[in-house]
């Protein structure tokens, strides 16, 4: 796989982590609550057509089970530090700088959590056929456009 195939995939996996992970809408249909199913739902049903054999089954529960229980507790995360940090904005002296080391640390917490799920994530690729894999880069493609419909790319 040439270099740009190889950004193109990477890209588009990191667009998926993105939006598993919590990054998107907060409102309507994509609440806290209805965001993990629909995305989940999504997920499988895309996984289904590439008709997956025992092994890449195994793969893929282990990257879902993996991404579920971070998505949960991203989420619970998120809330919680949402209530802390607006009771301490909400006092007349915040501790700036208490804020800003708990924020560098949550960083480098979802750092170590995509680490690992890209990990997972690695494996299963890895573990498709050349069909299955060439299926996975044209959806990644064309939701990459449909996001950002402003050409290939620049060269």
């Amino acid at each position: 796989m040439n270099l740009r195939k190889r950004l193109v995939f990477f890209g588009g996996l990191t667009l998926l982590l993105m939006v598993l992970s919590g990054c998107g809408p907060h409102y309507g249909a994509w609440s806290d609550k209805a965001r993990p199913d629909f995305v989940f739902r999504r997920l499988d049903s895309q996984v289904e057509d590439l008709n997956l054999t025992p092994v890449q089954k195994e793969k893929y529960c282990e990257l879902r089970a993996s991404l579920k229980t971070h998505f949960s507790e991203a989420q619970e995360d998120r809330r919680k530090f949402k209530e802390t940090f607006r009771a301490e904005i909400a006092k007349d002296t915040p501790d700036v700088a208490d804020l800003t080391e708990t924020m560098k640390k949550k960083i480098e917490d979802v750092s170590t959590i995509m680490r690992s799920d890209l990990d997972l994530l690695a494996a299963f690729y890895g573990s498709l056929d050349n069909t299955q894999k060439q299926k996975v880069v044209t959806v990644i493609r064309e939701r990459m456009n449909r996001r950002c419909p402003c050409g290939e790319e620049s060269k």
